[in-house]
């Protein structure tokens, strides 16, 4: 089940970001996760500067 959970998460990832695994080498890893969960469409990411993600620290 956790695999499976995984690879549907993998998949809708590459649906809704797909270069997203080129800017995070673990699309699992704490900082891959919390900016997912800020930034939650590719649309909101291309909305802000790069200082903003860069120091994004919410």
């Amino acid at each position: 089940m956790y695999v499976q959970t995984k690879l549907q998460f993998q998949a809708v990832l590459d649906q809704i970001f797909p270069e997203y695994r080129g800017v995070f080498g673990d699309i699992y890893s704490f900082v891959s996760l919390l900016t997912l969960k800020e930034f939650p469409a590719s649309e909101d990411i291309l909305a802000v500067s790069e200082d903003t993600l860069a120091k994004n620290d919410r």
